[in-house]
Parts: C-alpha cells; structure tokens; sequence
C-alpha cells in the first residue's frame, strides 16, 4: 500500500510492538483543553525539531489534515493548564491526559533517554482525595497499557496459516472458557480482552478506550469479535472511531439459549450491530444457525471448531476404568449431569473425576457413593484441564443443550473419546463412531451406563478412526474460518424483523 503523492503513511509494524524504541517517532494529532475545546494544531508553535505533516494517512481509511511529528528531546509547549493530547505511535497511541499544573504553559516532552512523553511543571499542591483516586485509576491504566503490550507482542509475532489470517486479530474473553479455547484455536492471531480473567462488564469506559487506541492502528485489516458482552460493542464503536476495520462477529451460542433474556438481548444487539453495517459477517459454530440468520438477510457463515494439533501425533490415554465430566458453567440448568451420574452409579468399577460441579452434583456423588477421583468445584483452567483429561479412559459430555461444545474435541486431542449428546453434530457424518460415542437418548441413566461400557470397550478399535476422523475435521475447520475472514462482501441489512 503506498500512500497518494503529498500524503504521509504511518503504519505501525510489528517491531515495535514489543518496547519503546527511543528513535521511534511520536505524531500528535490532537489536542483539547480541560473544557474540551479542540486545538488548532496549525497555530501551535513549531517545536525545535518538530515536523508539521499535512495530509497525513493512517492505515487504510483514516485521513487528518495536520499533525505535528515529534522525536526524542524535542518539546511542545501547550497553551493550556489541563486537558490532553492525542498521540499516534505504538506502544503509546491514544489520548494522553495533561493534569492541570499551577501555572501555564504545560510542556509536553519525550525523554531523550526512553523517549517516553513526560509532563513537567510547577510543583502541585498536596495531593487531594480526588486527585489520588484519579493517580489509582491511572496506574491502573498503566497496569492495562503494559499487558495489552505484552499480549499484543505475543500474537503479532505468531506464525500464521495464511495470508488473510496473518491480517486478522480475533478478541475474546478469557472468563468464558469455551469461546476463548475455541478462539485461540481457530485464530492464528488473538488478543484477550479483558486481558485476564475479571469480568468483561468491570471495564470501565477509559479502559475499553485505551484497548481501542492500542488496536485501531495495528498492521490488521480485519477483526473477529469472539467476545459478545456489550463492553465489546463499545470497543468496536471506540474502534471504528479511530479507524475503520472490517468486523466480524462469533456467536458461540446455540438455539436454546436463545430463550434466556441475557442471551437473547445479547444476540439482538448485534444483530442491530450488523443492520448498522458495523458488522461484516456474522460466524457461528452452532451449524444451522448460519442458515436461520441468513434467511432474515444477514451474511453470516459456519465455522467448525477444532483443536489446532496435528491429530496423527495423538497417542490413546494409558488410563483405565476412568471418567471425567468437566463442566464451565451453567450445569445447573442446561449442562445437567444428573443423569450421567446415575449411569455411573450401574459401573461401580468406574471411577469418576471432573470439575464445575455445583453444590447438588456434589451432594448427588456422595448420595450415589460413587468411586471418586479428582473432584474440583470450580471449572479448570486450559493447562490444568489437558492435565486432567490424560487421567481418565472415557470423557462424558452429555447434554442437549450444546451443538458442538469445545470439551469433546479438547479431550480427543488429548488420547480421550469423549460420549456425546444427540444435539451434537459431531461424528453426524460417520455412521460407526456415532453408533459408539453418541447417546441417543440422554436422559435414561440405564441406557447411558451401557453406552459408557460400549465405549470404553471399543477404543483399542476405533482410536485410529477417531485421529483420521479428527484430520478430516480440521482441514475443514481451516477452510471454514477462510471463508469467515475472506468471504464476499458483507451484506447490509438496511432493515430486519424485530421479531426473530
């Protein structure tokens, strides 16, 4: 991409993603007082070494009239006391605030030796409750600034399958553990955000605009929202005010859950996203969803979840006479493992490991006196979870609710069959794996103990129909994101139905 004659191109490159380097330019775009009136940066004072840049380009579609380009030891003199500046260069792109001082003018300077922005100053007065509330809420900024660097360091230097995914970054939340698994396996390129565990809803409007600034000028021409909480509707809009990026949408979720108030006002507010063309293509990995979404207009397509290992290396499970139910959530309502506790109660041989189990399960084990293994009331994490599963012969991921959850792949990767419910679509088109690890009738513990006993019988068998099953699984699942990301042009929706 070159830039048009008279313009100047800043894009950032994967090199300094991961430090400051000192010879690094900084480019001010911007800048407002403390009342919010804008600054006209043409009648600012040229700073000693600075460069006034007309024209200027940003990526693919963002064009500003002037900025001012400054390097390390230069300094710019603001007419204002508070207020903040807009600053284009990676680590440090965004809104920097300027704190009120005693007396003007404020400097604004990059230290010669880190080449850092640095405010100086007349001494401030003693520090008042609001002022360290305001210090908290910056450090915590900082806090956020530096792992957004880390982790963004980590995915741009990621090797990618493709060219399209190489200008891909897919976001996703690290709290919701299937959706982020199936994320950081299908994307080459992913960021989580938050980027821990809190809940996405705890971040506040400055934070989600600090993870826009640090996206929206990244060497990408496309993002996967993988995250559906509204704070990542606002983190598209923060986005696409700064630079326009084609998005797409993954929805995790499946027809049932539909009925659920969250989920529903979740699906109709980014289905409003995409009548507004804010959202390019919608993908899902419920497989027939793609097809009920298109018929109310919307561009969306399958994309089929896998497990980014190659399936020829995987070795079967030493383990024997062992199961393992592995729950992230909702196992009160919808991922009920009532039944299948039962069943275990008819194969006392069996011994029974898992995890996400809420209080009823557990009073449910000791009611059964079932043979316990390892028991954990709260969901695993990835690496604790892979440990897990290796200690267990059979995996029991048996509900209705679910198309295709992440756990049966996850546990197939790991030398494990895993048994699954008649929603799932797995296995769908293999007539002799679905006779084996498909309960049809979900409900009825008799029928499902035999089931547990057929599988686990039959795995010396069919474990090499299961790798080769697996690799077929994943070269679909590889062309089905490139049909996601590199599809036809998204289709505007300029009305649809309030009534889904």
């Amino acid at each position: 991409m070159r830039p048009a004659p008279g313009e100047t191109l800043v894009v950032p490159v994967p090199s300094i993603l991961a430090r400051w380097l000192p010879d690094e330019p900084v480019i001010v775009t911007g800048a407002t007082t403390a009342l919010g009136r804008s600054i006209d940066l043409a009648a600012l004072p040229l700073p000693t070494g600075g460069e006034r840049i007309r024209n200027l380009r940003i990526g693919h579609g963002v064009h500003l009239p002037y900025a001012i380009r400054l390097t390390a030891g230069d300094v710019m003199r603001l007419p204002f006391t508070g207020g903040q500046v807009e600053l284009l260069s990676h680590p440090l792109a965004g809104k920097v605030r300027i704190d009120a001082a005693d007396c003007p003018p404020l400097i604004v300077t990059l230290d010669d030796t880190t080449a850092r922005p640095v405010g100086t100053g007349p001494a401030a007065r003693a520090v008042r409750a609001g002022q360290r509330r305001t210090s908290a809420r910056q450090l915590r900024l900082k806090a956020l600034e530096s792992a957004l660097d880390r982790h963004i360091a980590t995915a741009m230097a990621a090797p990618t399958q493709s060219d399209a995914q190489a200008v891909t970054l897919a976001l996703y939340t690290p709290r919701w553990r299937g959706p982020a698994a199936a994320t950081v396996n299908l994307f080459n390129r992913a960021l989580p955000i938050p980027v821990d565990d809190s809940h996405p809803e705890d971040l506040s409007a400055a934070e989600i605009e600090t993870c826009a600034a640090r996206i929206a000028y990244l060497p990408i021409d496309r993002l996967v929202m993988s995250g559906c909480d509204p704070s990542m509707r606002k983190l598209v809009e923060a986005i696409r005010r700064r630079r326009p990026i084609a998005t797409d949408l993954l929805w995790h979720s499946s027809f049932l859950q539909m009925g659920e108030p969250a989920d529903w006002g979740l699906l109709q507010m980014w289905l409003d996203a995409a009548s507004a063309g804010h959202i390019r293509r919608i993908g899902v990995v419920k497989k027939g969803l793609d097809g009920f979404l298109r018929s109310l207009g919307f561009d969306a397509a399958f994309v089929q979840n896998r497990v980014a290992v190659d399936p020829a290396g995987i070795r079967p499970t030493d383990a024997r006479d062992s199961a393992g139910i592995w729950l992230s959530g909702s196992s009160h309502y919808r991922k009920l493992p009532y039944a299948t506790l039962c069943a275990l109660s008819e194969l006392r041989h069996i011994t029974v490991s898992g995890a996400g189990f809420d209080s009823r399960a557990l009073a449910l084990i000791e009611e059964l006196g079932l043979r316990i293994g390892e028991i954990s009331p709260d969901p695993l994490r990835p690496g604790d979870l892979r440990a897990a599963l290796r200690k267990t012969a059979i995996t029991l991921s048996i509900t209705t609710s679910e198309c295709l959850p992440m756990l049966p792949l996850e546990s197939l990767a790991e030398g494990v069959p895993c048994l699954i419910g008649p929603s799932c679509h797995l296995f769908r088109d293999h007539p002799e794996l679905r006779a084996v690890y498909v309960a049809d009738r979900p409900g009825q513990p008799h029928q499902l103990a035999g089931k547990i006993r057929d599988a686990l019988a039959a795995t010396g068998e069919l474990f090499p129909k299961l790798t080769a099953y697996m690799t077929a699984w994943n070269e679909a699942s590889v062309a089905s994101v490139d049909a996601l990301i590199c599809g036809g042009s998204a289709h505007r929706v300029a009305s649809r139905r309030t009534s889904v």
